[in-house]
């Protein structure tokens, strides 16, 4: 069997779609694994047989009319001159340059909705024609697997010739044994921690204007922790001039997430929509409580007053009025939120989340 999975990021082949490869690469006999993304050092990772890595410079966030042109040329190329199977795509580009390419090479391909948020959110007109032009590409494809059942329910809103292909599947999965619990440690400092992309839909400005006010108020009750990639674009400089002068940690990047993870009291994400979380699944899965917003792909996660808060309006004074309740709550409430996340990652394993993606991907062969 030869299969191409295609993603913007090889860091995200290599956090959270190595061990489907592996998978894979045990259940079928010497199976051809292609993979093509960015690269971006993760490629050295991938440590899988019969593997082949093809570097496709795209940039996920770029509306650049040349530099998109280029990256589906590049697509294109690899896919003509390559004999393959199936073709799995993730990432709302990919996904589109996939569908665009398979009119012409009727390819089996597995499209992979990991969130809907940017796109469907957006007021950008030429953002919106593309999302109108996504959802009817996305016939194209064999199957299309979503992370959230608003996410299912709005494609099928969208184009309802779309039913047949359609299928839930909870996320990517995680690694219990990785991230595995660890007691909140409530003898020291309150962190509350948020690892996003820097990008204005996950909730950032929201985020360090609630931790300003809480500082303000409560000076020495807790720190606050942001951690993730700082993009080219022009929420950059926003981001940078909203940060400069608080006592906010900012880390763009960490190779060690469960560690952050255990360094926290709380796990904090006021994101405008999701697929389905990876950062607070593995939260969850570490036994962090968790306070999110009350939107698809976040609100899957939290049972609102079991193991954390559901923000109900994404604005600063109703996030800082959280962080200012959670902090307040008794050791073993917090204690008991924590039992409870662990507990409710058991069904996002990624061991049983393999087995269905699995299954679709041999329904095609």
């Amino acid at each position: 069997m030869r299969i191409l999975f295609l993603s913007n990021e090889f860091f995200n082949i290599y956090n959270f779609r190595l061990s489907l490869l592996k998978k894979i690469e045990k259940e079928f006999t010497n199976p051809e694994i292609s993979i093509v993304a960015k690269y971006d050092g993760y490629e050295k990772k991938i440590n899988i047989n019969n593997n082949k890595n093809f570097n496709l410079d795209i940039n996920s966030r770029s509306m650049s009319l040349i530099n998109n042109i280029k990256a589906l040329f590049q697509l294109n190329k690899i896919i003509r001159n390559g004999e393959l199977d199936i073709l799995i795509s993730y990432t709302f580009k990919c996904n589109f340059f996939a569908c665009l390419l398979n009119i012409f090479y009727g390819k089996k391909l597995i499209i992979n909705i990991t969130g809907l948020g940017e796109m469907f959110l957006s007021n950008n007109p030429l953002k919106k024609i593309f999302f109108y032009f996504y959802c009817i590409l996305l016939q194209k494809s064999d199957r299309i697997i979503c992370q959230n059942i608003y996410d299912k329910n709005l494609l099928l809103s969208k184009n309802i010739k779309l039913k047949k292909k359609l299928f839930l599947i909870h996320g990517s999965g995680i690694n219990l044994d990785y991230f595995k619990f660890n007691e909140v440690d409530l003898s020291k400092k309150f962190n509350f921690l948020m690892v996003a992309r820097i990008i204005k839909e996950k909730g950032i400005i929201e985020f360090i204007e609630a931790a300003q006010l809480f500082m303000s108020k409560f000076p020495n009750k807790a720190n606050f922790t942001i951690i993730g990639k700082n993009y080219n674009d022009n929420f950059k400089s926003i981001f940078i001039d909203k940060i400069k002068d608080t006592k906010i940690n900012y880390i763009n990047n960490s190779n060690n997430i469960y560690a952050e993870i255990i360094n926290s009291t709380c796990c904090v994400l006021p994101s405008y929509r999701e697929g389905l979380s990876r950062f607070l699944l593995e939260s969850l899965a570490v036994g962090r409580p968790i306070i999110t917003s009350n939107v698809p792909g976040c609100n899957d996660l939290v049972i609102d007053n079991s193991n954390g808060y559901l923000l109900q309006n994404i604005n600063s004074n109703e996030l800082f009025s959280l962080f200012e309740k959670f902090s307040s709550l008794p050791h073993k409430k917090i204690i008991d939120f924590s039992s409870f996340s662990r507990k409710y990652s058991l069904k996002y394993d990624e061991k049983t989340i393999n087995r269905e993606i699995l299954s679709i991907l041999k329904s095609l062969l």
